[in-house]
């Protein structure tokens, strides 16, 4: 190609370009209105259905959820609606928060045009934690011993409003895991090497990029017809007490959520069918939750081992009379399976052999999880309560084997209790926790209590800073060979957006 040949190419493409703008002017960029969980986004301009060259509307706002005193997961009713639209279906509270108000507002539904309504946002925070304890003490040995800087969640909300009554959130973390990350050895004296997650980067010239992971946390459709019924299809998290559902940081009054929360006596989340409903009084407040799962599995998310679903609930009560007072219980029943994959060859008589796969079992157990909570928040008083049980019955033949020694079926039980008053300067929240834990699950571990002291400080709706002493002691009174008291001092910088 010619010099001159170049130049009115080149021109050519700058006057395309030109015209594109003209034709296609970009919308303006959202602006992240941080607000309290009662306040939800503005609705966004509807989208018109034209041709491409009008310019579209202006992008929607999008309202953040920020931090608040811990919500139950309970569903809220909806937002009234203009006069002549049907009421809105109701969202569960701590889902709420992130659909926005537009997620219900049938105000504006009539024109087609304004769904679907997709809304960003998350959460992060940032610690420093220094162990304190005896330096010669066993357990103090056992916990991360230097103190360190981390980022713990990158978590972000994808959340959508489909049509009237159809809502979509997605909650992905982002991890630096599994770079270092070192597992428990299976025995004394066994060391277990840091992961290396090292690989060339052909994108900087081949040089060593330490990559992490992506864990999906939920991925959840609802379609809620009646504020008596809602239907949800996907993973969820497992509806049970306070902390599981409202698991954000920015959320959580203390630097970690209390020992039992995520430690596995219920599912931390399933995959499967949930109903719900809420019927809501002038100060009383009855809602349910219902069930139905693949249960627990090593491939749970999207497959079942066996023929036995898990099924599970949750029913709570709130008062308004004095405060918001909520008591609630859950329960959960399933059965755990694993499996290997293998192939075998059948030959029927007079038939050719023939391929077949025999997917031997290797462990399953019947378990079932019962639980119960409380949360008062009077003024600014917060007292809150939770205590769970879960038991294991192995199917013989098919229990796991740990250091030589066959697994016996066993009964696990924890608890905590957290108090709490938000006092009028700059948001200082001081908190004491209490919590005991017994390991059946962990022959070798005798059980274990925890107490704590910290300050929550709020001084913006959507930042959060937490210092905290913990103090942790298993077994100090016994010859078990897991014993000691380990002391933490824990600090944190928690945010939404």
């Amino acid at each position: 190609m010619s010099v001159r040949s170049g130049f009115w190419v080149g021109c050519a493409l700058l006057g395309a370009v030109h015209v594109a703008k003209a034709a296609d002017t970009p919308a303006a960029a959202p602006s992240i209105a941080a607000s309290s969980p009662s306040v939800t986004s503005p609705a966004p301009s509807a989208t018109p259905a034209t041709a491409a060259t009008e310019a579209p509307a202006a992008a929607p706002a999008v309202a953040v959820s920020a931090p608040s005193e811990p919500t139950a997961a309970e569903p809220s009713p909806a937002p009234a609606a203009g006069a002549a639209a049907t009421p809105a279906p109701p969202l569960a509270a701590s889902d709420a928060a992130f659909y926005g108000a537009n997620a219900g507002d049938v105000g504006e539904a009539s024109s087609a045009s304004t769904y679907p309504k997709l809304e960003l946002s998350g959460f992060t925070d940032f610690s420093f934690i220094a162990n304190v304890s005896n330096r010669h003490d066993p357990e103090a040995t056992l916990a991360y011993q230097y103190p360190s800087f981390s980022i713990g969640n990158l978590n972000l909300y994808l959340n959508a409003a489909l049509a009237d009554s159809w809502h979509l959130l997605a909650e992905v973390r982002f991890l630096y895991l599994p770079q270092g990350a070192t597992n428990f050895p299976q025995a004394a004296g066994n060391s277990v090497a840091p992961f290396d997650a090292g690989a060339l980067d052909y994108a900087d010239d081949n040089r060593v990029l330490n990559w992490g992971g992506i864990q999906i946390q939920r991925v959840q459709i609802d379609f809620t017809p009646h504020p008596l019924l809602n239907f949800r299809f996907g993973q969820w998290l497992t509806p049970v007490g306070i902390w599981n559902v409202d698991h954000g940081s920015p959320t959580v009054i203390g630097v970690f959520r209390p020992y039992i929360i995520g430690e596995g006596l219920f599912p931390e989340r399933q995959t499967g069918i949930q109903i719900s409903g809420e019927w809501a009084g002038e100060t009383n407040q009855i809602g349910y939750f219902a069930t139905l799962s693949n249960g627990r599995g090593p491939s749970d998310a999207y497959a079942d081992l066996d023929n036995n679903k898990g099924i599970g609930g949750r029913a709570y009560w709130t008062n308004t009379a004095y405060g918001s007072l909520t008591l609630g219980a859950s329960a959960y029943k399933g059965t755990y399976s694993s499996r290997n994959r293998e192939y075998g060859v059948s030959t029927p008589s007079g038939q050719a052999p023939s391929l077949v796969g025999v997917n031997p079992l290797t462990e399953q157990y019947r378990e079932q999880s019962l639980a119960a909570d409380l949360r008062w928040n009077y003024k600014n008083l917060l007292l809150q309560a939770e205590v769970m049980q879960h038991e294991v019955d192995y199917t013989d033949g098919y229990r796991p084997v740990l250091n030589g020694n066959v697994r016996a079926d066993y009964r696990e039980r924890g608890w905590y209790a957290l108090a709490g008053y938000r006092l009028p300067w700059f948001g200082v929240m001081p908190f004491a926790t209490f919590e005991g834990y017994n390991f059946a699950s962990q022959p070798l571990v005798p059980p274990a209590t925890a107490e704590s002291v910290g300050l929550n400080i709020r001084p913006e709706p959507t930042v959060v800073l937490k210092v905290q002493y913990h103090v942790s002691q298993v077994g100090p009174n016994t010859d078990e060979p897991l014993r000691g008291v380990l002391k933490r001092v824990l600090t944190q910088l928690a945010v939404a957006f």
